[in-house]
């Protein structure tokens, strides 16, 4: 019996102890003390590492390590990475979870990769500027109170639910490698359809493997975040890669001095992108005959392209476009019979050879910024061109260089040389580039000479006027931006317009929220163009009664700025027979009533037309009311000559009686496109128009 207690004592015992290990084990799986390993700090919890500090302070780029200690990294943890003011990419291919202020105030990172983290705390990348985040498996919980414009980028799989996830209007959301897989499925394609067939030329076995082989490298780095900092890199590979496969079946060329000539070109594309660069060597020059008779429509020259050789595209009738951004010469007849080019882009040409583009049809205008020179016949027979625009000096005109050209051609120099070409005795008619801005210039220096001392304009709109001047100036002068010239002189045209306003003293006026409303007009013109500005501010509004009662009035035009017709603004104006007004979408009660010689109402964004606005206008035989959404109680009462009332859209909201009175064969006209509006409208007499 002792000896069963002794047993049953040492296995009770043996229990014990086997419990006590098995709970130090438990404890070991729950929680481990704070490590280190490497530059990082990390913690363990039910065998998984949490990053908690990270001490390195000299380091731009960083990969988060698969494992610390031999325990699996899943978390980053509170504050881990925060103030790092060197840390510029990071890459966390296994992360699952960041806490708040991991990443906090790391003022340079730009790239953070995450695959599969689902979890993002609050703050986890606050206080950073332009940041781009890349996410691979799926969308985030995250905190998006995002306060800087920051970048996430999706993969494709997820797009959709990327689209209609809230985030904050900071972010600017965008499918990840979106320009790396363009690229590589035009890559894709090309080598799938050159691979065979007779056009193959001198491309071998090795130089498809080669080119696939760039083509899959680039698309292991398009399926995977992680490799985001790499994508630039293998996009400019692919795009040599790609190259390489054209010249191998495309270029015959030659090596010289090295460098890189092309001799001819044999592809059928119609948009061709020539190489820049040949066995390492730039290409400089275009030889004789490389493009003739190509069925190209476009044709884009790299950078290092200098010269065109004699007939190097003639005869490509289906060209459109070349674009020739530091070519310096071209030789005979290098464009001639082009007959369908529109389009030549050649900012840095100097010499333009004999007969260069003769004949091509379609030409109208050229612009040359530094040529030194154009050779006999340069132009000839280009039947549409009108304009040549030389920007830099006068260039040296062989004969017979335009002829045939379109019979209002001119040359239009630049102010700069205006005393040279003065003095020179050209046989083509010539005018200043950019003459009406010229002009708009010279008045406007003269308005600000004359009020340079006026005390009454507040010197920001002085200062506002001389300099634009000085920057229309720089636009005029430049022949390259002639595209701004409207936006310029009409820019320049409002200048000068608040500035004038000053002056103005037909209209008693006044300025709620930085805008003028008209009051009273107190002139004595017949036709009245109420001005975009008054005091140098944009005229907003036509108080109430502002022209009421005045009969001497017979045309009124408002600017686009005004938006609102006040109440009773022209009642009674008898004598008023057209008013223009583009801009306004609300007529007040009353607005024209009365005004019994209205016959012309232009007013193409009105949305809301109040009671009785047009009433007893007895001459109006239509009204268009295209825009508009809502028409009140008797808005065009007694208009006994009105015909017709024209709509583009939806049936609009009718008071009661809005065309009664009017003509017996009044009717409302619709599109058709909008029958099922008007199909229950009753009120009066429709028709489709």
């Amino acid at each position: 019996m002792f000896i069963k207690r002794k047993i049953y004592k040492m296995f009770s015992m043996l229990l014990v102890i086997i419990l006590l290990l098995s709970y130090v084990t438990i404890v070991e799986d729950v929680e481990v003390s704070a490590a280190t390993w490497g530059h990082y700090e990390y913690t363990v919890s039910n065998g998984v590492a949490t990053i908690t500090k990270f001490n390195e302070r000299e380091i731009r780029d960083v990969v988060i390590p698969e494992t610390l200690g031999g325990y699996p990294v899943r978390h980053i943890g509170a504050n881990a990475f925060a103030h790092n003011y060197y840390l510029g990419n990071v890459i966390m291919p296994h992360i699952l979870t960041i806490g708040e202020n991991a990443f906090y105030y790391c003022i340079v990172l730009r790239k953070v990769a995450m695959r599969d983290v689902i979890d993002i705390g609050q703050n986890a990348f606050g206080n950073i500027y332009d940041l781009s985040l890349y996410f691979g498996e799926g969308i985030p919980a995250a905190d998006w109170n995002l306060t800087f414009p920051y970048k996430l980028y999706y993969t494709e799989p997820y797009e959709q639910y990327w689209k209609w996830k809230s985030t904050s209007n900071y972010c600017t959301k965008m499918l990840y490698a979106e320009s790396l897989v363009n690229d590589i499925d035009i890559s894709q394609n090309y080598l799938d359809s050159k691979s065979t067939g007779s056009e193959l030329g001198q491309a071998s076995l090795l130089d498809k493997q080669l080119f696939q082989q760039a083509i899959d490298n680039a698309k292991s780095v398009a399926n995977d975040i992680t490799k985001c900092m790499e994508l630039e890199t293998v996009q400019e590979e692919l795009k040599e890669a790609l190259d390489l496969y054209k010249i191998a079946v495309h270029y015959e060329y030659k090596i010289d001095n090295q460098q890189a000539i092309i001799t001819r070109y044999a592809g059928q594309e119609e948009i061709v992108r020539v190489v820049e660069r040949i066995e390492g060597y730039y290409v400089t020059d275009i030889e004789e005959d490389a493009f003739k008779n190509s069925n190209a429509t476009e044709i884009i020259l790299p950078y290092s392209v200098k010269n065109i050789g004699t007939g190097a595209f003639e005869d490509c009738v289906n060209l459109t476009t070349i674009v020739m951004p530091e070519v310096t010469e071209i030789d005979i007849s290098a464009f001639a019979g082009c007959m369908a080019l529109e389009s030549v882009d050649m900012p840095a040409i100097s010499v333009i050879g004999r007969s260069a583009f003769a004949g091509c049809e379609a030409l109208t205008n050229i612009y040359l910024q530094d040529v030194l020179e154009i050779g006999i016949n340069a132009f000839r027979n280009c039947e549409n061109l009108e304009a040549v625009y030389l920007g830099n000096g006068v260039p040296l005109l062989s004969t017979n260089a335009f002829t045939n050209t379109h019979p209002n051609f001119k040359l239009y120099y630049s102010k700069q040389y205006e005393t040279e070409w003065l003095s020179q005795t050209i046989p083509y008619e010539t005018e200043l580039y950019a003459k009406a801005l010229w002009e708009e210039i010279e008045s406007a220096q003269e308005l600000y000479d004359s009020v340079l001392t006026n005390e009454v304009i507040p010197e920001r709109v002085k200062q506002n006027l001389t300099e634009y001047i000085s920057f229309a100036t720089v636009v005029a002068n430049d022949i390259k931006r002639y595209s701004e010239l409207n936006q310029v002189s009409q820019e320049l045209y409002n200048k000068v317009e608040i500035l004038s306003s000053y002056f103005i003293t037909d209209y008693i006026y006044e300025v709620i929220n930085e805008k003028a409303i008209i009051n009273q007009y107190i002139g004595n013109d017949v036709i009245v163009n109420i001005p975009n500005f008054i005091g140098g501010y944009p005229v907003n509004e036509l108080g109430e009664g502002a022209f009421e009662f005045m009969n001497n009035i017979i045309e009124v035009n408002l600017p686009n700025s005004v938006k609102i017709i006040g109440m009773f603004a022209f009642s009674d104006c008898t004598g008023l027979t057209s008013i223009n007004m583009p801009g306004v979408v609300t007529i007040d009660s009353n607005a024209f009533e009365y005004c019994s010689n209205l016959v012309n109402v232009n007013m193409k964004n009105i949305q809301t037309v109040k009671s009785r606005a047009f009433q007893y206008c007895t001459n109006l035989t239509g009204i268009n009311l295209y825009e508009t959404t809502a028409i009140n109680n008797s808005a065009f009462y007694g208009c006994s000559k009105l015909t017709a009332a024209y709509f583009k859209g939806n049936s609009p909201t009718f008071g009661t009686s809005v065309f009664n009175n009017t003509h017996s064969t009044f009717k409302v006209y619709y599109l058709s496109d909008y029958e099922a509006s008007w199909s229950g409208f009753t009120l009066y007499s429709k028709a489709i128009y």
